[in-house]
């Protein structure tokens, strides 16, 4: 377990130089596996601020390897997003995420102020792109409204259906702010959402 100086490390670095954080919640399912006590701090990040960044990551003792680099494309309609979705969680392996991500976005394209969700290939310094991540706080959906896609998708990893429930009901009422699915280091299948409480 991680103790709470540690927890706070980011928020400690990035106050000392000079940025503001926020953060979100998030919690991350693959087979047999539900990670829950996560978070993701976020900052505006200017010009000015890329090198400090940097600072910040080393300070934090992350290896430039292990560094996520996003690649944007906001020009993609909800068709292409389908169809980018389909191929990058291609294969019985990953039919489960596959499920999931098309549901959740049926849901996000189908909000009455929703646009085509941003998409981001993720990928590290020293490894292929291997996931994707996608906004959709634009559709002002909380994890309730998606819980049944995720619900399937526990089930079929194979997640106790006492410990999904306990989080259901935690992060339940949480605006879905995105979504990232794809496998990780070792091939494995995940979705991870994060929301705000």
């Amino acid at each position: 377990m991680i103790g709470p100086a540690l927890a706070l490390l980011p928020f400690t670095v990035l106050e000392t130089l000079g940025l503001t954080a926020r953060y979100e919640r998030s919690f991350k399912l693959s087979p047999g596996s539900l990670l829950a006590q996560r978070y993701l701090p976020g900052v505006a990040v200017s010009s000015q601020s890329r090198g400090l960044m940097v600072k910040a990551a080393r300070r934090m003792g992350i290896p430039a390897a292990a560094q996520t680099h996003y690649t944007g494309h906001p020009a993609l309609g909800a068709t292409d997003v389908l169809s980018a979705v389909n191929a990058r969680l291609s294969g019985e392996r990953n039919a489960a995420v596959r499920r999931a991500v098309q549901a959740i976005l049926g849901q996000a394209f189908g909000a009455r102020h929703a646009r085509s969700p941003l998409w981001l290939d993720v990928g590290e310094v020293e490894a292929p792109t291997r996931a994707f991540d996608l906004n959709l706080y634009d559709a002002e959906l909380s994890v309730d409204d998606v819980a049944a896609a995720l619900t399937d998708l526990a089930s079929a990893f194979g997640i106790a259906p006492a410990l999904w429930q306990r989080l259901l009901r935690a992060a339940g009422p949480g605006m879905l702010g995105h979504v990232s699915a794809g496998q990780s280091r070792q091939a494995t299948p995940y979705l991870t959402v994060y929301f705000e409480p």
